[in-house]
């Protein structure tokens, strides 16, 4: 689990045929096996299902809602950042302050000449 308590994906191999799971673990910890299958409704049949439904396995992906991932939505570039974020396992970044601290010199701007 993370340190917010949510939980956290390590990777897995499970083989069928004989009933087992196996991951590579990084420290000692508490760990967990658990199956998470989660089904969009509207996306039943569809091209994508399969893929759709690892990657909310994995916790990449939650829709838009919990039974609705909505595949013809227009994808934002904050939902492409976030997605990628989580697929490649990047950290969460700590809150981005908006503006500079107060104090905080601003930068040069180089002065440009319209010629046009």
């Amino acid at each position: 689990m993370a340190a917010d308590r949510t939980p956290l994906f390590v990777g897995e191999y499970a083989d069928p045929a004989t009933q087992t799971a196996s991951a590579e673990l990084q420290h000692f910890s508490s760990y967990a096996v658990l199956q998470y299958q989660h089904r969009f409704l509207d996306i039943a049949g569809s091209w994508a299902q399969h893929a759709v439904a690892v990657a909310a396995a994995h916790m990449i992906t939650t829709g838009v809602s919990p039974t609705t991932f909505a595949p013809s939505r227009t994808l934002t570039r904050a939902t492409l950042v976030t997605t990628l974020a989580r697929g490649l396992d990047l950290p969460r970044a700590a809150v981005i302050p908006s503006r500079p601290p107060p104090g905080t010199p601003r930068p040069s701007r180089p002065r440009c000449r319209r010629t046009w």
